[in-house]
């Protein structure tokens, strides 16, 4: 292989690391948002049924209200009855006596379903509490150590790209020239290999003028079809 070409070959592999450290770098935002969706979807789960709890207390409170008013209300018809001057009236307040107990009674059985429900629920909101902290405290690891890896790779960045400068030296303007764009451009490949007169990252089969001048290595030859600049080891 001509010494220009190898000398891009050799820029691709120091180019090819940094983009994939790169690339590793900008998958971490992406993975501490997915976390942090995942706490805030437990944390509003966990409200959502507090707010239903806290429903549930203020109905049991209206329970305990009127039954204690009901209580009340049937201690002041019970003395009034003791002065009774007749059956129809005894038999009247008698009859109400026992319309409120039976109010009571339903209310009782409500308020009995209802802090069932508290305690159901309230065992649900500390399973989902346990859920967020697990969450955090993963979080809290997950930082830690994207952090440290964030270093070395800051660290092994800055030697790449020391590298990369000392390969540049070795290759052709013609050849830095498409390189630089193709990988500025996007994320596709820049450079392929050619074997058996067949690109291999599109696998199209080159004409033979085509492979005589990759062979040659003096000029620059882009697959027709994927564009990546040609190379042979032959």
């Amino acid at each position: 292989m001509e010494s220009g070409l190898q000398a891009l070959v050799d820029l691709w592999d120091v180019d090819r690391e940094l983009r994939s450290l790169r690339r590793e770098l900008s998958s971490y935002p992406a993975e501490e948002k997915r976390r942090l969706e995942r706490i805030q979807s437990l944390r509003q789960n966990s409200d959502r049924i507090r707010d239903g709890v806290r429903e549930l207390q203020a109905r049991l409170k209206e329970i305990e209200a009127d039954v204690s008013s009901w209580k009340e209300r049937i201690g002041k018809l019970e003395r009034e009855a003791y002065g009774a001057r007749d059956n129809s009236s005894l038999y009247a307040y008698q009859h109400q006596i026992s319309t409120l107990r039976g109010e009571i009674g339903e209310r009782d059985e409500e308020g009995i379903g209802l802090l069932e429900q508290i305690q159901a629920r309230e065992a649900v909101i500390a399973a989902e509490q346990a859920k967020i902290d697990e969450e955090e405290k993963v979080l809290a690891e997950f930082r830690a150590n994207v952090a440290r890896e964030k270093s070395q790779i800051d660290v092994k960045v800055a030697e790449l790209k020391k590298l990369r400068d000392a390969k540049l030296g070795g290759v052709g303007p013609a050849h830095l020239q498409i390189y630089e764009k193709m990988i500025s451009s996007s994320e596709r490949q820049p450079l392929a290999q050619v074997h058996d007169r067949t690109c291999q990252n599109c696998f199209t089969e080159l004409t033979l003028n085509d492979y005589a001048r990759v062979r040659s290595g003096k000029v620059v030859v882009q697959c027709k079809s994927c564009h990546c600049i040609l190379y042979t080891n032959v």
